[in-house]
Protein backbone atom coordinates (compact mmCIF):
# COMPACT_ATOMS: atom_id res chain seq x y z
CA UNK A 1 0.00 0.00 0.00
CA UNK A 2 1.41 3.37 -0.99
CA UNK A 3 0.70 6.22 1.42
CA UNK A 4 0.22 9.74 0.16
CA UNK A 5 2.67 12.39 1.45
CA UNK A 6 -0.09 14.13 3.41
CA UNK A 7 -0.99 10.88 5.13
CA UNK A 8 2.64 10.25 6.04
CA UNK A 9 2.93 13.75 7.54
CA UNK A 10 -0.29 13.33 9.53
CA UNK A 11 0.88 10.03 11.01
CA UNK A 12 4.28 11.52 11.83
CA UNK A 13 2.73 14.53 13.56
CA UNK A 14 0.54 12.30 15.70
CA UNK A 15 3.44 10.11 16.72
CA UNK A 16 5.81 13.02 17.44
CA UNK A 17 3.43 14.56 19.99
CA UNK A 18 2.93 12.03 22.82
CA UNK A 19 0.62 12.98 25.74
CA UNK A 20 3.47 13.75 28.17
CA UNK A 21 4.91 16.41 25.86
CA UNK A 22 2.25 18.93 26.84
CA UNK A 23 2.67 22.07 28.94
CA UNK A 24 0.19 22.51 31.76
CA UNK A 25 -0.57 23.94 35.19
CA UNK A 26 -0.58 21.61 38.19
CA UNK A 27 -1.25 22.18 41.91
CA UNK A 28 -0.28 20.51 45.18
CA UNK A 29 -1.40 21.50 48.68
CA UNK A 30 -0.72 20.79 52.34
CA UNK A 31 -2.77 21.61 55.45
CA UNK A 32 -0.47 21.16 58.47
CA UNK A 33 -2.59 23.27 60.87
CA UNK A 34 0.36 23.84 63.21
CA UNK A 35 1.18 26.61 65.67
CA UNK A 36 4.27 28.62 64.76
CA UNK A 37 6.51 28.94 67.86
CA UNK A 38 6.26 32.52 69.12
CA UNK A 39 9.41 34.59 69.42
CA UNK A 40 11.64 31.87 67.96
CA UNK A 41 13.67 31.51 64.79
CA UNK A 42 13.29 27.70 64.92
CA UNK A 43 9.97 28.02 63.11
CA UNK A 44 8.04 25.20 61.46
CA UNK A 45 8.83 23.20 58.34
CA UNK A 46 6.31 21.58 56.02
CA UNK A 47 7.04 19.68 52.81
CA UNK A 48 5.06 18.91 49.67
CA UNK A 49 6.39 16.06 47.55
CA UNK A 50 5.77 16.58 43.86
CA UNK A 51 5.44 13.45 41.72
CA UNK A 52 5.70 14.40 38.07
CA UNK A 53 6.52 13.01 34.65
CA UNK A 54 10.20 12.99 33.79
CA UNK A 55 11.55 15.46 31.25
CA UNK A 56 9.71 18.62 32.34
CA UNK A 57 10.88 21.97 33.71
CA UNK A 58 9.22 24.70 35.76
CA UNK A 59 8.19 27.65 33.57
CA UNK A 60 5.92 29.38 36.08
CA UNK A 61 5.18 29.25 39.81
CA UNK A 62 2.66 30.59 42.31
CA UNK A 63 2.48 29.95 46.05
CA UNK A 64 -0.51 30.41 48.36
CA UNK A 65 -0.22 30.86 52.10
CA UNK A 66 -2.91 30.75 54.79
CA UNK A 67 -1.79 31.91 58.24
CA UNK A 68 -4.12 33.02 61.02
CA UNK A 69 -3.62 35.03 64.20
CA UNK A 70 -0.42 36.54 65.49
CA UNK A 71 1.33 39.68 64.32
CA UNK A 72 2.18 39.91 60.63
CA UNK A 73 5.29 42.00 61.19
CA UNK A 74 6.87 39.11 63.13
CA UNK A 75 6.77 36.57 60.31
CA UNK A 76 9.56 35.25 58.14
CA UNK A 77 8.92 32.58 55.48
CA UNK A 78 10.75 31.03 52.56
CA UNK A 79 10.30 28.28 49.94
CA UNK A 80 13.10 25.87 49.01
CA UNK A 81 13.43 23.18 46.33
CA UNK A 82 16.47 21.23 45.17
CA UNK A 83 16.61 19.33 41.87
CA UNK A 84 19.93 17.81 40.93
CA UNK A 85 22.50 20.60 40.79
CA UNK A 86 19.79 23.28 40.84
CA UNK A 87 18.66 24.94 44.06
CA UNK A 88 15.66 27.27 44.15
CA UNK A 89 15.09 29.65 47.06
CA UNK A 90 12.53 32.41 47.49
CA UNK A 91 11.81 34.60 50.51
CA UNK A 92 8.03 34.90 50.74
CA UNK A 93 7.76 36.99 53.93
CA UNK A 94 10.42 38.97 55.78
CA UNK A 95 8.85 41.00 58.57
CA UNK A 96 6.17 42.82 56.50
CA UNK A 97 5.99 46.52 57.26
CA UNK A 98 9.37 46.64 59.01
CA UNK A 99 11.22 49.89 58.28
CA UNK A 100 13.92 51.95 59.96
CA UNK A 101 11.19 54.03 61.61
CA UNK A 102 8.92 51.06 62.43
CA UNK A 103 11.04 48.06 63.53
CA UNK A 104 7.95 46.10 64.64
CA UNK A 105 6.30 45.95 61.23
CA UNK A 106 2.58 45.66 60.51
CA UNK A 107 0.25 44.61 63.40
CA UNK A 108 -2.39 42.88 61.24
CA UNK A 109 -3.37 39.29 62.09
CA UNK A 110 -2.97 36.78 59.31
CA UNK A 111 -2.58 36.13 55.60
CA UNK A 112 -4.64 34.35 52.97
CA UNK A 113 -2.60 35.34 49.97
CA UNK A 114 -0.97 34.23 46.73
CA UNK A 115 2.61 35.02 45.78
CA UNK A 116 3.38 35.74 42.14
CA UNK A 117 6.44 37.52 40.75
CA UNK A 118 4.21 39.28 38.20
CA UNK A 119 1.94 40.84 40.85
CA UNK A 120 1.91 44.63 41.01
CA UNK A 121 2.84 45.20 44.67
CA UNK A 122 5.48 44.01 47.13
CA UNK A 123 4.13 42.13 50.18
CA UNK A 124 6.61 43.88 52.46
CA UNK A 125 4.83 47.23 52.06
CA UNK A 126 1.31 45.91 51.48
CA UNK A 127 -0.39 48.67 53.48
CA UNK A 128 0.63 51.16 50.80
CA UNK A 129 -1.74 49.24 48.51
CA UNK A 130 -4.28 47.61 50.83
CA UNK A 131 -4.91 48.14 54.55
CA UNK A 132 -6.68 45.12 56.13
CA UNK A 133 -7.48 47.23 59.22
CA UNK A 134 -5.95 44.77 61.64
CA UNK A 135 -7.47 41.70 59.99
CA UNK A 136 -6.37 39.07 57.48
CA UNK A 137 -4.61 40.26 54.34
CA UNK A 138 -5.82 38.80 51.02
CA UNK A 139 -4.87 39.21 47.38
CA UNK A 140 -1.98 38.48 45.03
CA UNK A 141 1.44 39.89 45.90
CA UNK A 142 5.06 39.80 44.91
CA UNK A 143 7.16 37.80 47.38
CA UNK A 144 9.22 39.86 49.81
CA UNK A 145 12.44 38.55 48.22
CA UNK A 146 14.67 40.33 50.77
CA UNK A 147 17.53 38.09 51.88
CA UNK A 148 18.57 40.28 54.82
CA UNK A 149 18.25 38.79 58.31
CA UNK A 150 14.72 39.15 59.71
CA UNK A 151 16.35 40.93 62.65
CA UNK A 152 17.80 43.67 60.46
CA UNK A 153 15.63 43.76 57.34
CA UNK A 154 13.99 47.01 56.21
CA UNK A 155 11.83 48.00 53.26
CA UNK A 156 14.99 49.40 51.63
CA UNK A 157 16.86 46.06 51.78
CA UNK A 158 17.90 44.47 48.47
CA UNK A 159 15.47 42.06 46.83
CA UNK A 160 16.83 39.06 44.94
CA UNK A 161 15.11 35.86 46.18
CA UNK A 162 12.10 35.77 43.85
CA UNK A 163 10.08 32.77 42.66
CA UNK A 164 11.93 33.03 39.36
CA UNK A 165 14.82 31.20 41.04
CA UNK A 166 12.87 27.97 40.42
CA UNK A 167 12.40 28.47 36.68
CA UNK A 168 14.07 25.89 34.50
CA UNK A 169 14.28 23.36 37.34
CA UNK A 170 12.88 19.84 37.46
CA UNK A 171 9.61 20.10 39.45
CA UNK A 172 9.93 16.61 40.94
CA UNK A 173 10.80 16.04 44.58
CA UNK A 174 10.36 17.93 47.85
CA UNK A 175 9.22 21.54 48.05
CA UNK A 176 9.86 22.85 51.56
CA UNK A 177 8.17 25.76 53.30
CA UNK A 178 9.73 27.33 56.38
CA UNK A 179 7.83 29.82 58.55
CA UNK A 180 9.06 31.50 61.74
CA UNK A 181 7.62 34.04 64.17
CA UNK A 182 10.77 35.85 65.27
CA UNK A 183 9.31 38.36 67.74
CA UNK A 184 7.28 37.59 70.92
CA UNK A 185 3.98 39.27 70.13
CA UNK A 186 0.91 37.12 69.34
CA UNK A 187 0.70 33.50 68.19
CA UNK A 188 0.34 32.56 64.51
CA UNK A 189 -0.90 29.31 62.98
CA UNK A 190 0.10 27.84 59.62
CA UNK A 191 -3.23 26.54 58.34
CA UNK A 192 -2.33 25.55 54.79
CA UNK A 193 -0.25 26.33 51.75
CA UNK A 194 -0.01 25.24 48.14
CA UNK A 195 2.12 25.50 45.04
CA UNK A 196 0.90 25.96 41.48
CA UNK A 197 3.48 24.92 38.91
CA UNK A 198 3.42 25.60 35.20
CA UNK A 199 5.54 22.86 33.62
CA UNK A 200 6.67 22.31 30.06
CA UNK A 201 8.59 19.50 28.32
CA UNK A 202 12.33 20.00 28.06
CA UNK A 203 13.52 20.63 24.46
CA UNK A 204 15.61 17.46 24.69
CA UNK A 205 12.60 15.32 25.57
CA UNK A 206 10.67 16.73 22.59
CA UNK A 207 13.57 15.92 20.26
CA UNK A 208 13.74 12.40 21.68
CA UNK A 209 10.00 11.98 21.18
CA UNK A 210 10.36 13.16 17.58
CA UNK A 211 13.13 10.66 16.84
CA UNK A 212 11.15 7.84 18.45
CA UNK A 213 8.05 8.83 16.52
CA UNK A 214 9.80 8.94 13.15
CA UNK A 215 11.60 5.66 13.87
CA UNK A 216 8.28 3.99 14.68
CA UNK A 217 6.75 5.49 11.54
CA UNK A 218 9.59 4.16 9.36
CA UNK A 219 9.17 0.71 10.92
CA UNK A 220 5.44 0.75 10.22
CA UNK A 221 5.99 1.76 6.58
CA UNK A 222 8.62 -0.97 6.09
CA UNK A 223 6.26 -3.50 7.66
CA UNK A 224 3.46 -2.48 5.30
CA UNK A 225 5.83 -2.68 2.33
CA UNK A 226 7.01 -6.20 3.22
CA UNK A 227 3.46 -7.31 3.89
CA UNK A 228 2.42 -6.02 0.47
CA UNK A 229 5.25 -7.94 -1.24
CA UNK A 230 4.37 -11.13 0.64
CA UNK A 231 0.73 -10.84 -0.38
CA UNK A 232 1.67 -10.31 -4.02
CA UNK A 233 3.99 -13.34 -3.92
CA UNK A 234 1.21 -15.51 -2.46
CA UNK A 235 -1.17 -14.44 -5.20
CA UNK A 236 1.40 -15.24 -7.90
CA UNK A 237 2.03 -18.69 -6.41
CA UNK A 238 -1.71 -19.36 -6.32
CA UNK A 239 -1.97 -18.46 -10.01
CA UNK A 240 0.88 -20.83 -10.89
CA UNK A 241 -0.75 -23.68 -8.94
CA UNK A 242 -4.08 -23.07 -10.61
CA UNK A 243 -2.54 -23.29 -14.07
Amino acid sequence: MKLKPKTVLAIAAAMIAPPLAIAGTYSWASSPGVIIPDGSDLGVIDTINVAFAEGHTVTGLRVTLDISGGYNGDLFAYLYHESGQNVGFSVLLNRPGRTASDPDGYPDTGFNITFDDSATADIHSYRLTLDPNGGVLTGIWQPDARTASPYSVFDTSDRSAFLSSFLGHDPRGDWTLFVADVSPVGVSKLNSWSIEIVAAPEPGSLACAAVMGLTALAWQLRRKKHASKATKANINSMEVTRD
